[in-house]
């Protein structure tokens, strides 16, 4: 069983005891006026699928399967029927 990066956990505990928070940028707000939620939610899944998708071939050196590439097609063609008109 892999415990992962142990670092990432005392950086994130350091960064919270020194009252340190990232910046919030309130992009739900600025985004509503162009999108729904239901899209701005799309987006935010799709581009954490992606970021996903990218550390775990990169980082964790995983590879994709096809089972993979054909759920990923399955979301795309989701995410697809929200956007439309």
């Amino acid at each position: 069983m892999s415990t992962g990066n142990p670092h990432l956990f005392r950086i994130s505990d350091e960064y919270q005891s020194f009252g340190l928070r990232p910046p919030r940028v309130p992009a739900n707000r600025m985004g509503s006026s162009y999108y729904s939620t239901a899209q701005l939610k799309t987006m935010q899944e799709v581009i954490a699928l992606l970021v996903f998708v990218g550390f775990s071939v990169f980082w964790l050196k995983e590879s994709i399967t096809i089972n993979h590439v054909i759920g990923f097609a399955l979301i795309a063609a989701g995410a697809a029927f929200i956007f439309r008109s």
